[in-house]
């Protein structure tokens, strides 16, 4: 089971038409029109971004020229194996010594397999926060080697704690933002997302001694409170492949078993794992290449529940700073924008909203940018402030009429509970009309970044603004409809229908 090896076939990939795994050496030797699939958009995100942290470490290009022929020509079976030789054991998913991500010789108690796969309830945890809607405890109790490999690598770097303190989160924190370049062609999607040694050496990134670059399963952190981990001695490789947590795969066999992941028949297949206590101590920042952060913070961008990806697009596509506040795009953006500057892009965009250790919901989206889009950020910025401002008068609008007074014979819309510890029943108007305002301007918003000329674009903003009034008006009406028969409701409602047309026309 070496994730490097000809003889594993662990990507999982739709091809004519057909579901199949292959090799790495399939997938970067042969220019074939693969697609990674999986029944999950984050298992989907996962899989790829460990074939790119793969391909990062084995076959690290030297500049940009040779990363531009990387993309252009497959690499020769030759070129394969030279680049794997110094790999010989580190990435084995069942080696008998150090296993690929994991401790061999954990004593903990055995957990379901489940636990990896992210958002989905657990078998035998009593948290509020464990378990999901539409789903089963049960529904994931054995797993083929591939999609454990992908739920183990996933876990660790862009999942939540395994259960509170004692299991710290990776070294991006919980569930941090993902942004990869995105190509069509798979191949290209890969090597679009690999910095060259050039770009390494001009950022001054993971110059870390070769000592410091073993990964944790050969070289362990240090645990207890004991010398912390400095995050600047954290290698490439360690950095890449950090595993947080001190945990053991349970490997079983048989004869075709079916994957409860990817439906697939294994011979050989995991049904669980056990874990420890892994509490230690870590100095300093460690820069990951595939998220953005926020400059000044020192930390790694998180999805929030009530506000929509295209809402932070400049943090993701560009770099900005000022006293006060700061963000750079993940290091593959500014990469590719160097190496490409001008030219038309498209990112990935996936994560997890979650509170604490609650796993709320997946997002995973894709973004496209005409070319000329790093000369125009302000035009883009414009854009989306308008649809926030339009958003913000909406809410507002919605929760002063659910709580305005008329006269003194009509009483508000609604009253306070008289619960403690409840949410005011008024927040249901603005919730409801703004959840709705933020559904239906989504795909204005990605046609617009898709498709807009630069020099038209005042124009395409007072379009845009016309658009955002009519969608906030329809909002409205939705998010009152209820209360449309309420004859003590009514006169408020027509004021505020009113206010909410003059402030839009006056935005």
């Amino acid at each position: 089971m070496n994730l490097l090896s000809d003889s594993f076939k662990w990507i999982p990939v739709i091809y004519q038409g057909r579901f199949r795994h292959i090799s790495l050496k399939n997938l970067l030797c042969k220019d074939e029109d693969w697609q990674i699939s999986l029944n999950r958009d984050d298992m989907e995100l996962a899989a790829l971004q460990l074939v790119i942290c793969l391909v990062q470490v084995v076959f690290v290009p030297h500049d940009g020229k040779e990363l531009k022929r990387r993309m252009e020509t497959p690499l020769t079976e030759e070129e394969y194996k030279k680049g794997i030789v110094a790999f010989p054991d580190m990435f084995v998913l069942d080696h008998p010594k150090h296993p690929f991500m994991q401790t061999r010789g954990v004593e903990g108690k055995e957990v379901s397999l489940q636990k990896f796969f992210i958002g989905l309830p657990e078998k035998a945890s009593t948290s509020p926060y464990a378990h999901a809607f539409f789903n089963e405890v049960d529904e994931v109790e054995k797993a083929c080697p591939s999609c454990s490999a992908i739920a183990l690598f996933q876990q660790a770097t862009n999942g939540v704690s395994l259960g509170g303190s004692p299991f710290p989160v990776g070294l991006k924190g919980m569930s941090p933002v993902t942004t990869l370049v995105f190509y069509q062609n798979l191949r290209k999607r890969i090597w679009g997302n690999i910095l060259s040694k050039e770009f390494l050496s001009k950022k001054k990134l993971y110059s870390a001694k070769p000592a410091d670059n073993k990964p944790t399963w050969k070289s362990p952190i240090r645990l207890n409170g004991k010398k912390a981990e400095a995050a600047h001695k954290i290698g490439l490789i360690r950095g890449l492949f950090w595993q947080p947590s001190r945990v053991e795969l349970r490997k079983s066999t048989g004869n075709d078993v079916v994957c409860d992941s990817c439906g697939v028949k294994a011979t050989a297949y995991f049904t669980g794992f056990c874990q420890e206590p892994s509490p230690y101590k870590r100095e300093g920042f460690w820069r990951h290449p595939h998220s953005p952060v926020d400059v000044v913070q020192k930390s790694y961008f998180k999805f929030w529940s009530q506000v929509p990806t295209w809402a932070n697009l400049s943090q993701f596509f560009w770099e900005k700073k000022s006293s006060d506040e700061g963000h750079s795009p993940a290091l593959v953006i500014t990469q590719h924008n160097e190496i490409w500057p001008g030219k038309p892009i498209s990112i990935s965009i996936g994560g997890y909203v979650s509170s604490k250790e609650k796993v709320e919901a997946r997002r995973h989206e894709i973004y496209s940018l005409p070319a000329g889009w790093e000369n125009n950020m302000v035009n883009i910025e414009n854009l989306i402030l308008t649809a926030i401002k339009t958003k913000d008068i909406l809410w507002a609008t919605l929760f002063d009429l659910g709580t305005m007074k008329g006269p003194s014979d009509i009483p508000p819309l609604f009253t306070k509970p008289k619960r403690k510890n409840k949410p005011h029943p008024s927040m249901s108007l603005p919730n409801a009309g703004t959840e709705l305002f933020l559904q239906l301007i989504e795909p204005e918003v990605h046609g617009i970044l898709r498709n807009i000329h630069w020099k038209e674009a005042e124009s395409v903003r007072t379009s845009f603004k016309a658009t955002l009034t009519t969608i906030a008006n329809e909002s409205f009406n939705h998010a009152v409809e209820p209360h449309q028969h309420n004859i003590r409701a009514v006169p408020k409602i027509v004021l505020k229908r009113k206010e909410l047309k003059t402030v839009l026309n006056s935005l």
